[in-house]
Order: structure tokens, then C-alpha cells, then sequence
């Protein structure tokens, strides 16, 4: 079954209900905006303060004006006075005054390096009073764009020169890095020689090493077998000559306790003949006296007797000492 608009109640009084519903969307809109401009402090209640600045440079209407980094106002004027200066008034909400005094600082500030300029007041000292309408506040001009640009050309145009001068000393064929270069090439050309020759020195390793270890081999292993065969021999000669020196030992200790019992029966000798030596040399001694005296008894009588014979004396000679025999 087909309806038709006139009867299908979802648009009765469709014009009714579209302007409640645009209705309330203004109002919501106006609510969000009054809102947004009471939070943004527009009907909050305001003071002017003024201040005095040199130049208007990056001074304008709308500026923000922030206390501690919180924005308590708004700059709304900003006018060129009879003086060559500029005049600017400030709307301050009511409620931050107390924090502003006499020897409050306006100063120009920037949000960043290219952000928004703002003004930024410092606040005084707590036993001042606060600020009135016919004070003014000191202001001190901040770093603009084109000192903070002309602060970095300060900085930056000296690592310039730098760099220059770097590159200068670099470029220089003269210089100590291009000779450093040249003795780097030098010294790669000796490497890449030094390379090749090991490579020659290492390729003849390998062939030695393939053509004359086998025989080396072969000669150290012949060399081993005659030192092991010789070896055995020694083992088997090592019993033989044991006995022997085993028995020339011996034979050695036979000989040397014979000279010790020869040595004692020498010894024994001296001892049992040397007081016979000793009386035989005395009576020997007394022979030989009695015949020097029977020969001078001779010569004192005729027919032995001469002009030229000495008379007979008597032989009194000491007694011979014994013969000491050491033993």
C-alpha cells in the first residue's frame, strides 16, 4: 500500500520540528562560544597598563600578554606618540594584578625560534604595591627575530671560516695530508708487492712440501728403524756389560784389600827390623873406632914410625845416635 507525503505522519509539522532542531543548535553554539570567551577571560573584568618601548618592532594589537608562562592579557593598542616612541596599552584581567608591582619588567618574548611574539611580564616584589592606572611598567626589548638570526650568523660564521680554512689546509698539495696520501698510495703499492712475494714464498712452501717431504719422510722413518734396531742391540748388550763391569768391580775390590794387606805387612816389617838396624849401625860405629885406634897405635911405633908421624891420640868421639826408621 502506497502513502502519500499529506499522509504519512513522520512529516507532520516537519517545519516545526526543524526549527527546534536549528534552535537548539544555535543555542548550543552560543554556549560554546560564550563558554570559550569566559575561559578565554573577555568578560572577565580588565585593567589598561601601559608601557613605553623604543621601536614598535614586533609589537602589535592582539598580542598575548603571559605572567609565569599563563596568559592574563591582551595587548590592544599600539600607538606612535608625539616623542618618536611608541605608546602600547595592555588589558591585564583584574585578578593577576596583585602579582604586578612597580618593578614589574615587560618584556618582548618569542613562542620558539619562529613562533609567535608575546609579552612576558615578571612579577615584583611582594611588599610593593600593585600596579594602578596611571603607572606604567618598565619594558625591556627582547631578542627579536633579527638578533636571534644575527646571534646565530655569530655563531655559525666562524665554524665557516673553520671549515674553510680546513679545507684549504686539506686541498693543499703541499700539505701534510696530501703527502700523507701519497705515502698512503706508496706504502698500499708495497703491501700489494709484499702480498705477492708471500704468496710466491707460500706457493714454493706447498711445493716443497709436495715434492720433498714424502722422501724426507721416508728418510726420517729409515733413520728411526736403524735407531730402534740399534737400541735393541744396546738392550741386549747392556746385560753382558753389566757382568763385566760387575767383575772388573770386583776384581778392582780384590786388588785394592791385597795393597792394604801388603801395606800392613810392609808397616809390620819396619817396625820389627828397625831395632836391629839400629844396633848393627852401633857396633859398626864401635868396629870403626877400635880400629882408628889400632892404626894410631901403629904409626907411634917402629917400623911405622916417621919424623913426619903425629903422636898417637886417643879417638873420643860421641856416640853415634840409632838410626830413626819411619814407618
Amino acid at each position: 500500500m502506497n502513502m502519500s507525503a499529506e499522509n504519512d505522519p513522520r512529516f507532520h509539522r516537519l517545519g516545526l520540528k526543524l526549527g527546534i532542531f536549528m534552535g537548539g543548535g544555535l543555542v548550543l553554539a552560543i554556549g560554546l562560544l560564550v563558554g570559550l570567551a569566559v575561559r578565554q577571560g573577555y568578560f572577565a573584568p580588565k585593567t589598561p597598563v601601559h608601557f613605553q618601548a623604543e621601536s614598535g618592532t614586533d609589537l602589535r594589537p592582539g598580542m598575548a600578554v603571559k605572567l609565569s608562562g599563563f596568559k592574563i592579557g591582551e595587548v590592544v593598542s599600539v600607538e606612535f606618540n608625539e616623542q618618536a616612541r611608541v605608546d602600547v596599552e595592555m588589558q591585564i584581567e583584574e585578578r593577576y594584578l596583585k602579582w604586578i608591582k612597580l618593578d614589574s619588567v615587560a618584556m618582548l618574548s618569542r613562542e620558539g625560534l619562529i613562533g609567535d611574539s608575546f609579552i612576558s611580564i615578571s612579577s615584583g616584589n611582594p611588599a610593593l604595591p600593585p600596579l594602578t592606572n596611571e603607572d606604567r611598567v618598565r619594558f625591556a626589548m627582547g631578542s627579536s627575530v633579527g638578533d636571534i638570526a644575527m646571534d646565530i650568523r655569530n655563531r655559525v660564521v666562524p665554524v665557516i671560516d673553520e671549515v674553510h680554512k680546513l679545507l684549504a689546509y686539506t686541498n693543499d698539495p703541499k700539505g701534510d695530508v696530501r703527502a700523507t696520501f701519497r705515502e698512503m698510495r706508496a706504502l698500499t703499492a708495497q703491501l700489494q708487492e709484499t702480498r705477492r712475494e708471500v704468496d710466491k714464498a707460500v706457493a714454493s712452501i706447498d711445493r716443497l712440501a709436495a715434492e720433498e717431504a714424502p722422501a724426507t719422510l721416508a728418510q726420517t722413518r729409515a733413520a728411526l728403524a736403524r735407531a730402534e734396531s740399534s737400541l735393541q742391540e744396546l738392550e741386549k748388550a747392556i746385560p753382558v756389560l753389566s757382568t763385566q763391569a760387575g767383575k772388573s768391580l770386583q776384581s778392582l775390590d780384590n786388588a785394592t784389600a791385597a795393597a792394604a794387606r801388603a801395606a800392613v805387612r810392609a808397616e809390620k816389617l819396619l817396625d820389627d827390623s828397625a831395632p836391629r838396624v839400629d844396633s848393627t849401625f852401633a857396633e859398626a860405629e864401635l868396629l870403626l873406632r877400635d880400629s882408628r885406634s889400632a892404626v894410631n897405635a901403629a904409626r907411634g911405633r917402629w917400623p911405622f914410625k916417621g919424623p913426619d908421624v903425629a903422636p898417637a891420640q886417643s879417638l873420643e868421639t860421641p856416640p853415634a845416635e840409632p838410626l830413626q826408621v819411619s814407618k
